[in-house]
């Protein structure tokens, strides 16, 4: 009986410190397009740098109902929401900030602050009254198996004005009806920039410093013959280590001897046991490659080079191509991709194609961010250009991506240039 009477006592207490008008507050998140409102409290308390240095407040406890009056409540200067209204972001709403008056309102006479609010977070939203909007969609069309393309420059966006698509994200530009299935059958792709699909021509000077390996990224597929590579200022560079490359040829066949690139030079191989990797020798020669991606039942090291693929001849099986193991299976080296990049808006996407399994490139040279602003991406990123199809009769014969750099948050032609048939 105690105990049921204790329980009670907490339960009470704890209603009792709640509150009856804590159900019209809420604390709130400036985010970066908000008045700033002076931090002096102390020095522990959260603040975003504003104009000239000043010190302003992040967060902000406010009511939406100044006639609310409780011992919790204080008695001036209780900051409420005058007006709600939404902005070009759709997950946040534009806060008119006021004071609590002597007649239970919400007053703007001593007070002229504005905060942009997220609302994404259910409490917030609940309290506030103020519910994010669907996301602004773009319709889209599959071109290929590597390949989504927008079907027009333009988000559609529900109840609100739609905006243009303007970092550079494929769209398709030319296209014909198949003749049996009716399904749209794109034979070009261009860029979105200003809500126009365009196809962008120019050419410039590459950025320096930068070397993209083109030759082998339009050659997917084939074994290497070099492990090193020439750069648009005449130097050379290393290919990466791992890369199967070619060693030579058999004598009667012609079948090929393959091997890994290692450190500038393509270096023998020798098959061996996936248990036996486990033991890692820093001067073993010839470089080894795992037969297996399992010992025993359990996956052996990720990264691991192993024996992708196999041709059959008068020699029987030989090695055509070197892997890695990853959760224990061969498989392609991860493709590269562009570098990360840290911008400087906030909550910015950006759009990539993956043209093969070894090369992703950037799908756009712009990135969306928050109230679908947009910023550059770094130059000298691979990009995609365009798209083109060619047909004869009713067979596809060839897929060919054009890629180029990023200069100025455009994609364009450059000497690092390439394009992949596939």
């Amino acid at each position: 009986m105690k105990w049921v009477a204790f329980t009670f006592l907490l339960l009470a207490a704890a209603v009792r410190a709640e509150g009856p008008c804590d159900q019209y507050t809420t604390r709130i998140t400036a985010l970066d397009q908000s008045t700033c409102i002076l931090r002096n409290t102390t020095e522990l308390e959260d603040a975003f740098g504003g104009f000239n240095g000043t010190r302003c407040r992040s967060t902000l406890k406010v009511t939406t109902n100044c006639s609310c009056m409780d011992a919790t409540a204080p008695k001036i200067n209780r900051y409420c929401t005058h007006i709600i209204t939404y902005t070009k972001d759709e997950n946040a709403v534009n806060v008119t900030l006021g004071y609590c008056n002597g007649q239970g309102r919400c007053s703007i006479k001593n007070i002229e602050a504005y905060w942009e609010v997220d609302v994404r977070k259910p409490e917030i939203a609940d309290r506030l009254k103020a519910y994010p909007r669907p996301a602004c969609v773009a319709p889209s069309i599959d071109v290929s198996p590597e390949l989504t393309a927008v079907a027009g420059c333009e988000y559609f966006c529900y109840k609100s004005h739609n905006k243009d698509i303007d970092d550079g994200r494929p769209c398709v530009k030319e296209w014909y009806s198949a003749s049996v299935t009716r399904e749209p059958v794109v034979t070009l792709t261009g860029s979105c920039y200003q809500g126009i699909c365009r196809h962008s021509a120019s050419s410039w000077h590459p950025t320096d410093g930068v070397c993209h390996d083109r030759e082998r990224y339009s050659k997917y597929g084939e074994i290497l013959e070099s492990c090193r590579h020439k750069c648009p200022d005449d130097t050379v560079r290393n290919r990466p280590n791992g890369l199967t490359c070619l060693i030579g040829k058999k004598k009667y066949t012609n079948r090929k001897i393959v091997g890994v690139c290692d450190d500038g030079s393509c270096a023998g191989i020798r098959l061996d046991d996936p248990c036996a990797m486990r033991v890692y020798y820093t001067k073993l020669t010839p470089i080894r490659v795992s037969e297996k991606c399992l010992c025993r039942g359990e996956p052996i090291a990720n990264g691991t080079m192993c024996a992708l693929k196999y041709s059959f001849g008068l020699e029987g099986y030989m090695l055509q191509r070197v892997g890695v193991c990853l959760g224990g299976i061969c498989q392609e080296r991860p493709p590269e991709r562009p570098r990360k990049h840290k911008f400087k808006r906030s909550e910015c996407k950006v759009e990539d194609v993956q043209v093969t399994p070894e090369l992703v490139v950037a799908g756009g040279c712009r990135a969306t961010c928050r109230r679908y602003e947009t910023e550059d991406r770094p130059n000298g990123t691979l990009c995609f250009l365009r798209y083109t199809r060619d047909s004869f009769g009713l067979f596809q014969r060839s897929r060919t991506y054009h890629i180029g750099e990023c200069s100025a948050g455009k994609c364009r032609y450059s000497p690092s240039s390439f394009y992949i048939k596939l």
